[in-house]
């Protein structure tokens, strides 16, 4: 069996309709797909684990990973996802930044200088540095790269299981074919990211589909090289906000519907439930129910640090707020509370992994 789930970070539900060259070939989203967390520390370690109550480090053996016979691979573009967490257990072939050696000089600078005023000043420095040069890099590993990598490695395969986490669009947005330079766009992104009000807020949705429009054309070689016979999942770990109520980026403690909805896109997998949830992936692919892992589901949640959401088809439900999807009954979302009020969420926040990760990745200050 051949089976591949595509990742892709920070995907909005509604901006899977720039995707023309994935909907060409897997046709539209299910539009009742919803996240575990609102940030990828809180995302994948309970999708990797099929528990709600997960931590961030994924513990020895704790993986579905192990439950597959075929030869995996596992290639992400996030150092939130790496064998530092312990997600290189039971796969055949890993691939992070932290495997890769792929980490900036700055990163280099968090992993040998200790945290203090000498750290903070050359991170400093070196920040300072990288928005004066015109040959800014990309801030993460291209979707390009990562599908020759994954199509390297399946050629002589018969049998397979692969998950690919590209890092297109999450933030800093700086997609190629713009009229901004790459160190513009990322300093575009960043204001947004850094206030309320951001001075371009127009350039940064607009950056931001440009990502997703490019990460589509990348797609679209991947899908060239994947039979009808292959089993695929398209989602992502979460949404983004762009302005809406006056919040950008996927901020930790923010539940909203444009962060958590999220894509679903598949060939050859039957969904049978109302919903379906980021946790169900293993499910899908195992075919079967494998820890809290459905494959028929009827209600969804999802956690971030002590805060927590409960989803069904017509209702959002939070403890202080209630979101409606469709016309749905008033008494089944007072039974969706009382559901809420009896899960236990995972403990994770925006804040778990190293410092260095984190202020990388852009969630700390430099």
């Amino acid at each position: 069996m051949k089976r591949l789930v595509v990742i892709v970070d920070s995907l909005r539900l509604d901006h899977y309709d720039y995707m023309t060259a994935t909907q060409a070939q897997f046709g539209e989203s299910y539009d009742r797909a919803f996240a575990v967390a609102t940030a990828t520390a809180g995302a994948f370690p309970q999708m990797m684990s099929g528990r709600y109550d997960a931590q961030h480090d994924v513990e020895d053996t704790d993986t579905w990973m192990h439950e597959i016979n075929d030869p995996t691979c596992f290639i992400t573009t996030n150092r939130l996802v790496s064998e530092r967490y312990g997600y290189d257990d039971g796969v055949t072939q890993f691939s992070s930044p932290i495997s890769r050696g792929d980490e900036s000089v700055k990163d280099r600078i968090a992993e040998r200088v200790p945290q203090g005023t000498v750290y903070e000043v050359l991170a400093k420095a070196w920040s300072f540095w990288q928005k004066a040069t015109p040959d800014t890099k990309k801030s993460f590993r291209t979707a390009e790269s990562v599908i020759k990598e994954f199509r390297d490695w399946k050629q002589d395969k018969q049998d397979w299981c692969a998950v690919l986490h590209l890092m297109e669009p999450h933030h800093p947005y700086d997609p190629e074919d713009t009229d901004h330079s790459r160190a513009q766009a990322q300093a575009i992104s960043r204001d947004a990211i850094a206030t309320e009000t951001p001075s371009r807020p127009n350039d940064v949705r607009e950056l931001y589909k440009h990502e997703v429009k490019e990460v589509d054309a990348q797609l679209e070689r991947l899908w060239d090289i994947i039979d009808d016979e292959t089993q695929v999942i398209l989602t992502a770990d979460h949404g983004e906000m762009l302005g809406e109520d006056g919040i950008w980026g996927h901020p930790g403690q923010t539940f909203h519907p444009s962060i958590l909805r999220i894509p679903w896109v598949t060939q050859n997998v039957d969904i049978k439930g109302d919903v379906v949830s980021f946790i169900d992936i293993p499910a899908f692919l195992l075919r079967q129910d494998w820890r809290e892992a459905q494959l028929d589901r009827e209600v969804a949640y999802a956690s971030m640090g002590e805060l927590k959401y409960v989803f069904d088809n017509d209702w959002m439900i939070t403890e202080n707020d209630t979101f409606r999807l469709s016309d749905g009954n008033k008494s089944r979302a007072d039974e969706l509370r009382s559901r809420l009020e009896r899960f236990d969420p995972s403990g994770i926040s925006k804040q778990s992994g190293t410092r260095e990760d984190l202020r990388a990745l852009g969630y700390l200050d430099e």
